[in-house]
């Protein structure tokens, strides 16, 4: 593999659009405010809840406000779970998706096939395309 130029530069496009598309997810998550607007609430919650610790003394009152935190989870977890797909949903995301799934399905269908072509490293693509996934996948 290190002595064929080719199937280097070809591993290397392949890796290199992983990483674009991690540094993009980040951007995006960085963008949308996701994280933040999550541990923002949680971190009000934390605080809330050592308050009433220590305000709280009977059982009683105990249970009421697990119950009431209880629902301020859930009404928070449909909230954020509302913001995400939103997010997912917006066509510019779709395009971002379909794009980089298109780049990636081509760089590893360059490198399988070259992988394929080249008789000294048989013994790698049946590593890597040990169930046949991915030369059904990609119709190899």
């Amino acid at each position: 593999l290190l002595t064929n130029g080719d199937l280097i530069r070809t591993l290397t496009k392949l890796m290199t659009t992983c990483l674009l598309f991690s540094d993009q997810m980040n951007l995006f998550v960085e963008t949308t405010q996701i994280n933040e607007e999550r541990d923002r609430i949680a971190k009000a919650e934390r605080q809330k809840r050592q308050q009433n610790i220590s305000i709280v003394s009977k059982r009683s009152r105990l249970r009421k406000t697990a119950k009431a935190e209880a629902a301020a989870r859930k009404a928070r977890w449909e909230a954020h779970t509302e913001l995400l797909e939103r997010e997912l949903s917006t066509e510019s995301y779709k395009r971002m998706i379909s794009r980089f799934s298109q780049v990636f399905n081509n760089n590893l269908t360059d490198f399988m096939t070259q992988l394929r072509d080249s008789g000294e490293c048989t013994n790698l693509l049946s590593r890597l395309d040990f169930n046949g996934f991915v030369s059904s996948s990609l119709k190899l």
